[in-house]
């Protein structure tokens, strides 16, 4: 629909499987440097630069996120490039919840249903 309208739509992300069929659909794609269960902080840090350098090249009217690093990451790189337009879809529980919140969370409801 956004093509439709003018609007030249760019997806960046990492390389992965759908990448092929976005550029075969007619899409714009860029690489972003960002590794979805990464927690090594220079690494992360390195991402959000990385994406703000995209936006800053690219000079987007309107960013869209999805996904929890994403949304994080891209709302500090658009506000370092002066961007004002952004949208935050948050998606699912994410990575932190799913592998290690709801894990301690097992633990504390079997020592919980145990002692009770």
């Amino acid at each position: 629909m956004l093509r439709e309208n003018g609007f030249e739509v760019t997806f960046v992300c990492p390389n992965g499987e759908y990448v092929p069929r976005l550029r075969e659909e007619g899409f714009r794609w860029i690489n972003w440097s960002v590794i979805r269960k990464s927690l090594n902080p220079v690494m992360e840090l390195y991402s959000v630069f990385h994406l703000a350098s995209i936006y800053r090249r690219e000079q987007p009217k309107i960013i869209h996120h999805f996904t929890i690093k994403p949304n994080i990451y891209g709302s500090i790189a658009a506000l370092l490039t002066g961007t004002k337009k952004v949208i935050n879809t948050f998606t699912g529980l994410g990575f932190l919840f799913q592998n290690i919140l709801s894990r301690r969370f097992e633990k504390w409801r079997f020592a919980y249903s145990r002692s009770g």
